[in-house]
């Protein structure tokens, strides 16, 4: 059974009598038979799995403070969150053992988190003090500076200074930061980050004796924009990180992500000279280039091994740039796979790309790949490929040996070219289907601003026509665009948007045509072929769905259709909205919008729509989601405390040696309900059941928790029954989503009380239309 998710929403302490330990079951400082609760002033809750992040919301069920650990801990699974009304008072007792702080602990305004005990602390940085008090003074390992403020400082220890310093800058000893943290090295940074918080470079760093090392477990973003490559006395460029090759140099077995915030070049090159690379990619890793330059001299630039992955994708061609003068600069071996949308890879001499990898490579947009030097020397392939497949989309491939030609293509390997231009003449062999040659001068290099001829790859109904007194047929619209038909909603635990496209033949044919749906910088992919479709009005639609959760409504949802040879299918939508760089965006509320005041819209949807609509806006308001000028209209003023009384736990039965904890309701994720039973006795041969329905029970110490999953909008008021049984007795609970809502009315949150209001008018709205 999956892991409980993080509790967002507080866990309504609906505890019996029998679950307090009375002060006179022992005297101060003992521990009571039975029970790991030190019982006197000091309130303690001894540690009892190694993951305390879930053990630590007993703190208040419990009527504790303190979590004394009994030895290794982390805090890993899942987010604390800390108020003024909830767990606003907590303390770790280390007593001699280790935390490692992995997953994030807020503290919120009135809240007070204190560290204490004898003991190592890592992690940190992964303390938010939003409006509250962290008490700590511990150090952070030997990549923080030897001595640590008993506070977090407001603001960040450094400025970055509008010119180069002549002096030594005023983060001393330290050469990268994350936040308020320092480090003495970009090694002992980058083993101290987590979930992918960026790191910043703030002074030239040279890792060419050492290396550096990205693990698997690592996400590591790196911003370059404190060192620029500004020019010395003697011709020289400042270089951020020199580094040496191949292990000396950057190997990435996790996820690198390389850019520049300030726009201003900054580099990291190497002074070797070899036939190891500056970044080397083993067992799955990713380096991601956004900005920067890469000088790689005589070494490769990339070596890409197994079935690791690189990818460019720069705001233009010159914001991010790879160089190298030896045998190639990038090298792609095993299933290696590259992606490059924006950018420019050049060498100097030799070849741009060799690809040995089985997989396939993507070249589209705005990419500029050459090999030479204008009066110095003419190059040779530009890319020469043996095992894979090439597919390029976009683009400038520029090399002026007329002999050796732009590619190289040998065994297995091949290429496929709808769309670029291209120095030298490329073979007809090569174009995709529908694809033709043309000529044309276009501007290579945005220094010179100099017109250069090209061969141009593109659609053969875009190849300029010879004179004539014919008039050119107008291509039709179905072949040049997808159109976004229409969408509606599906409303389960999440927000379903269901998205209806009618694609040209020629996509609905392509066996590796895709759609990408990317919201909040996750992207799911659909392969067309897989899809189902439909006719409508002698349409071929096929359709998507992508989920968001009430407080995700308002996020922009980003929908692009990816032809097998790359690119992206201009789309545009039945009122002429079209898609910005390859991508349409529509969002939730887009669509709620558009269905306002709606003729063909029956008054029972139109009701639901706009509770919806209000349910998401509140949802962003608690969760502090995007909510900055958020203000429902919808003042909930309609609602009485009181409605929710009728929605109170009902239990029925008993069970010796059991009883019911409370419940929980989930919605950061889907729509969950979770309820806890308590028993100190072994429950393994008893029978657990969701409304009758057998199911598993997640053990968490002396607690049972059931999980229901995916609960529907019309659903929100249904008691579903959660029961336990030893098959002669049974203790049953009824439990609802808004059996929840009942138990937060008397907080002082408004925030979660108005969440609770719009989501039970959501319910009643859902009702009315459902049933």
């Amino acid at each position: 059974m999956k892991r409980k998710k993080v509790i967002i929403l507080l866990l309504a302490a609906m505890m019996t009598a029998s679950m307090a330990v009375p002060a006179s079951a022992a005297t101060n400082g003992s521990v009571s038979e039975g029970t790991d609760i030190v019982v006197g002033a000091e309130s303690v809750l001894k540690q009892s799995m190694e993951d305390i992040s879930q053990e630590m919301y007993k703190l208040p069920q419990e009527g504790c403070t303190t979590m004394q650990l009994t030895r290794d801990a982390v805090i890993k699974a899942q987010q604390i969150n800390m108020n003024t009304y909830y767990m606003d008072k907590i303390t770790i007792d280390l007593n001699g053992h280790n935390l490692s702080i992995e997953n994030d602990v807020n503290v919120g305004s009135g809240a007070t988190f204190t560290i204490t005990g004898e003991g190592n602390v890592t992690g940190l940085d992964n303390v938010k003090v939003n409006g509250g008090t962290f008490n700590d003074n511990h150090t952070e390992g030997a990549a923080t500076p030897t001595t640590k403020p008993t506070t977090k400082p407001t603001t960040k220890p450094t400025v970055k200074p509008t010119t180069k310093p002549t002096t030594t800058p005023v983060t001393g000893d330290a050469v990268a930061s994350i936040g308020d943290e320092l480090y003495a090295s970009l090694q002992d940074a980058i083993d101290a980050s987590k979930d992918g918080r960026k790191i910043v470079l703030l002074k030239p760093v040279d890792i060419s004796k050492t290396g550096l090392s990205i693990p698997s477990t690592k996400k590591i973003s790196l911003d370059l924009a404190e060192v620029n490559a500004e020019t010395d006395a003697d011709g020289e460029k400042t270089i951020a990180i020199l580094t040496g090759t191949g292990d000396k140099g950057i190997t990435v077995e996790g996820a690198l992500a390389i850019t520049d915030s300030d726009g201003e070049e900054s580099i990291i090159a190497t002074k070797d000279e070899s036939e190891d690379a500056v970044f080397t990619l083993n067992a799955g890793g990713t380096l991601y280039v956004a900005k920067g330059s890469i000088d790689a001299g005589g070494s490769h630039a990339v070596i890409a091994n197994d079935h690791s992955n690189f990818k460019i994708k720069a705001d233009d061609r010159d914001a991010a740039k790879i160089t190298a003068k030896g045998p190639s600069t990038i090298v792609l071996n095993d299933e290696a796979i590259m992606e490059m949308k924006s950018g420019t890879i050049l060498n100097l001499d030799g070849v741009v790309l060799e690809d040995h990898s089985s997989k396939t490579v993507r070249f589209s947009q705005d990419c500029f790949l050459r090999s030479g030097q204008v009066g110095k020397t003419k190059g040779t392939h530009v890319i020469s490929t043996d095992a894979g497949h090439v597919a390029i989309a976009g683009g400038i491939y520029r090399t002026d040996n007329a002999k050796s030609g732009t590619f190289d293509i040998s065994g297995t390997g091949s290429v496929v070219l709808a769309g670029g231009y291209y120095k030298q003449d490329v073979a007809d062999e090569l174009l995709a289907p529908s694809y033709a040659k043309t000529t044309t001068k276009i501007v290579d290099n945005n220094a010179t601003g100099t017109e250069v001829f090209y061969y141009a790859v593109t659609k053969s109904t875009e190849v300029s026509p010879k004179p004539t007194k014919e008039v050119t047929p107008t291509i039709p619209v179905a072949e040049r665009f997808g159109t976004i038909y229409s969408t509606n909603l599906s409303l389960k635990g999440k927000v379903g948007l269901n998205v209806y496209l009618a694609l040209p033949e020629r996509i609905l044919t392509d066996e590796n045509a895709t759609i990408e749906i990317t919201r909040n910088g996750k992207t799911e992919t659909f392969k067309i072929a897989d899809l189902e479709s439909f006719e409508v009005k002698k349409q071929t639609l096929v359709s998507v769905t992508t989920y968001v959760t009430a407080k995700e409504m308002s996020d922009d949802i980003d929908i692009k259709v990816i032809p097998g040879t790359g690119g992206s299918l201009p789309l545009k939508d039945t009122a002429g909205n079209k898609s910005k760089n390859g991508a349409y965006t529509t969002s939730v509320a887009a669509y709620l919008k558009s269905m306002k005041g709606n003729k063909n819209v029956s008054k029972s949807l139109q009701t639901l729509y706009d509770a919806l609509g209000t349910y998401g806006e509140y949802a962003q308001l608690y969760f502090k989601h995007n909510s900055e000028g958020v203000e429902p209209v919808d003042t909930l003023a309609d609602v009485a405390d009181s409605t929710f009384k009728s929605f109170q736990v009902k239990k029925s039965g008993s069970l010796s040696g059991v009883s019911y904890l409370g419940g929980n309701l989930i919605l950061d994720s889907d729509t969950t309900l979770m309820v806890y039973f308590k028993s100190k006795n072994d429950l393994s041969g008893y029978k657990f059941t969701i409304d009758g329905k057998e199911v598993e029970a997640e053990k968490d110490g002396t607690y049972y928790i059931l999980t229901l999953d995916g609960i529907e909008a019309k659903n929100l008021d249904k008691a579903y029954d959660f029961a336990v049984s030893n098959g002669k007795n049974t203790l049953s609970v009824k439990y609802s989503a808004l059996t929840y809502a009942d138990s937060t009315i008397s907080q002082k949150n408004t925030d979660l009380i108005n969440l609770m209001k719009a989501m039970y008018k959501y319910n009643v709205a859902a009702d009315a239309y459902f049933k």
